[in-house]
């Protein structure tokens, strides 16, 4: 009985053991998905953040380098990634925060993007930096109005990430440019491109790779939301709507210059004959000719659009088109709104009424709508002043 009740517990324990090795909870390690061929995507489920790269065996560049915990995982995941080590850094948004994201890459060598806008801010909280003169970028940079200075810290903090903390100054190298600059890393062409009014923030940046078609716009667009406008960092949420349009027309589509060939007129004898072909083209098929031999259908047209793929700092991988449907459905929110504050009606009164539910199929709704009412009634006050 003794042994009977040993063996029991034995296999009960050996049973127990094995649930545990085999947790079905186990979460699965965050990876990078290769989007095009040299640019990947890291999404951290915990934070919901995007991390963006483009690699190539000349070097990496990193799109919004993040604290810890996010720190971490990244450079574990960069670890699969076989090409060189992260050369250039980028922070789409105008975050004053040193990161540890972006003092552990600068420390290893990495040179940090930065516009003018971001460069030009208060550094101390008191007195903007002075303005570089602009020089011609050396080597890899080519931009006229670009300069190449090294930078202290900055010192005031930002929204990047809500978990940030103040960390103590490091000086580290920057290269600051004033509208855009262009990296050829494996003859790879990258624009970057620094936008010059507030946006989501009061300083924002997005790139392009031409030849693989894909667009990075950080914080400053996200599929299927408004954006949540950092007013702390200078953002606008007017200023935002034509900031989205700069971004839209920066990308050029491909149009076809040679116009359609306009099928030749037939004469009257030509034009019966092929009436008669197609006849008995018709009744062949009706006889039961397989349905093989019959011209397919037209697939589908794509919108060169589509064909341009969007990655944000949250989100899924959209396209150009669905940041044109947002910007068409923030110019007629803007334009409600206009009306109903010109006519003195209550912002509140608007945003809950009929007249906005067309407006609403996208996120963040609120928050965002309440902002630009904001910004409206204080132009609309500005302008009855002077």
């Amino acid at each position: 009985m003794k042994k009977v009740l040993l063996v029991t517990i034995l296999l009960i324990a050996s049973g127990y053991a094995q649930t545990m090795d085999e947790d079905p909870f186990t979460k699965e390690e965050p990876y990078f998905e290769q989007v095009s061929e040299h640019c990947y995507l890291l999404h951290i489920e915990d934070s919901g953040e995007n991390i963006a790269v483009v690699v190539t065996e000349q070097g990496t560049l990193l799109f919004d380098p993040p604290p810890e915990p996010d720190l971490s995982t990244l450079i574990e995941s960069l670890k699969d990634l076989s090409g060189g080590p992260v050369r250039w850094m980028i922070n789409t948004g105008n975050y004053f925060l040193q990161t540890a994201g972006v003092e552990y890459f600068s420390r290893r060598g990495a040179v940090l993007l930065a516009g003018f806008r971001q460069y030009a801010q208060k550094a101390n909280g008191e007195t903007p930096a002075p303005e570089p003169v602009a020089e011609t970028g050396p080597g890899i940079y080519e931009d006229s109005d670009a300069v190449a200075i090294p930078l202290s810290g900055w010192t005031e903090s930002g929204q990047a990430y809500p978990d940030s903390v103040q960390r103590e100054f490091y000086d580290f190298p920057r290269f600051v440019f004033k509208r855009q600059m262009y990296l050829y890393p494996e003859n790879l062409e990258i624009q970057i491109s620094a936008l010059q009014h507030e946006a989501r923030t009061e300083a924002d940046m997005f790139a392009y790779v031409p030849a693989e078609k894909v667009l990075f716009t950080g914080r400053l667009f996200e599929p299927s939301y408004y954006p949540d406008i950092d007013v702390l960092a200078g953002g606008s949420a007017l200023k935002w709507i034509d900031a989205l349009e700069q971004v839209i027309d920066s990308v050029p589509l491909l149009i076809s210059a040679i116009p359609a060939e306009e099928p030749e007129e037939e004469e009257e004898g030509e034009e019966h004959a092929g009436e008669i072909a197609e006849e008995e083209k018709t009744g062949q098929l009706a006889e039961g000719e397989p349905e093989g031999n019959a011209l397919p259908e037209e697939e589908e047209e794509i919108a060169l659009e589509e064909m341009i793929m969007v990655i944000s700092a949250r989100g899924a991988v959209s396209n150009l088109q669905m940041m044109k449907d947002l910007l068409d459905t923030a110019r007629n929110l803007r334009k409600g709104i206009t009306r109903a504050v010109k006519a003195g009606k209550p912002c509140e009164k608007y945003l809950d009424s009929p007249d906005s539910y067309l407006y609403q199929t996208y996120g963040n709704f609120y928050p965002y709508a309440t902002q630009l009412c904001k910004e409206l009634s204080a132009n609309k006050e500005d302008s009855k002043s002077k």
